[in-house]
């Protein structure tokens, strides 16, 4: 039942197109463009030491996703159960995955609300999105069900070593995505993706420390500019590029950006500060 097609017939053949075609539009939350989105933004307009555990949190979970679907090499449901186009293996899902670690790495590190408030949050989008990889036809239960038990872990984990540095999250989530990336013969896109944004932020993390803690308002400003440079850097390497060592160096150069803004808001800052000083 775990890897049947009935069972992904069973789940779609009731609902009306409507609501498949809705479950299209939900699935787009656990895009990896979302999560980049949603983490840098975390990272520069909050705590940056907070901020930076979500990011490890997001290498580590995607890094072993990729590591582990081209290890298993699970295929998954057929082209035509599938109501978008999906390429790759199918275990763990890595929608479900990450946004189990993300969504819940965020309401176990911030006091945002109430707790009861933000485990629920997370819980229904991440609920949402792994229901919504069953829905459109692109995995399996089983596929589903891995990706969620290895995100919890990976949220597990940075819950208990929120006072660690995350190189080391940084450094398996490397690893395992070379890992991925090695046994596709270097033909996995996302093993490349995820390798390159791994070492920058392995490599990243210990420039940067310690971080400064720049005004708000000048980090507001220098989101706003470096947002649409990392997002612009990723979907190229997302969606165009072909090379491995293109693929590795764009996730590379945005995860450079996203970790180093701090440090370009904290020389923004003393520069306006030796101005209004003059």
């Amino acid at each position: 039942m775990l890897f049947d097609d009935s069972a992904v017939e069973a789940v779609r053949d009731p609902l009306p197109g409507w609501v498949v075609d809705a479950f299209v539009a939900v699935t787009d939350l656990g895009n990896p463009l979302v999560f980049i989105l949603l983490v840098s933004l975390v990272y520069w307009l909050t705590d940056h030491k907070t901020g930076v555990r979500v990011i490890a949190a997001l290498v580590l979970v995607f890094g072993l996703t990729t590591g582990l679907k081209e290890l298993l090499a699970i295929e998954r449901p057929p082209a035509e159960l599938q109501a978008i186009e999906a390429e790759g293996f199918g275990i763990p899902s890595g929608h479900a995955s990450g946004s189990v670690a993300v969504y819940g790495s965020l309401a176990a590190l911030y006091e945002w609300g109430s707790r009861h408030l933000r485990y629920a949050g997370a819980a229904l989008l991440a609920g949402l999105v792994s229901l919504s990889r069953l829905v459109i036809g692109v995995h399996y239960i089983a596929d589903v069900v891995a990706g969620i038990a290895l995100g919890l872990g990976v949220v597990a984990l940075v819950v208990r070593y929120r006072e660690r540095s995350p190189g080391p999250f940084f450094a398996v989530g490397t690893v395992a995505a070379l890992v991925g990336a090695w046994h596709s013969g270097f033909s996995y896109e996302p093993g490349l993706l995820l390798f390159g944004g791994g070492v920058a932020a392995l490599g990243g993390w210990y420039v940067v420390r310690p971080l400064p803690s720049p005004p708000r308002r000048v980090m507001a400003v220098c989101s706003a500019v470096a947002l649409p440079v990392v997002v612009g850097i990723s979907a190229v390497g997302i969606s165009v590029l072909e090379s491995p060592v293109a693929l590795v160096a764009s996730t590379a150069v945005a995860m450079s950006v996203v970790l180093a803004l701090p440090l370009v808001g904290e020389a923004v800052a003393t520069r306006l500060r030796g101005r209004d000083g003059v």
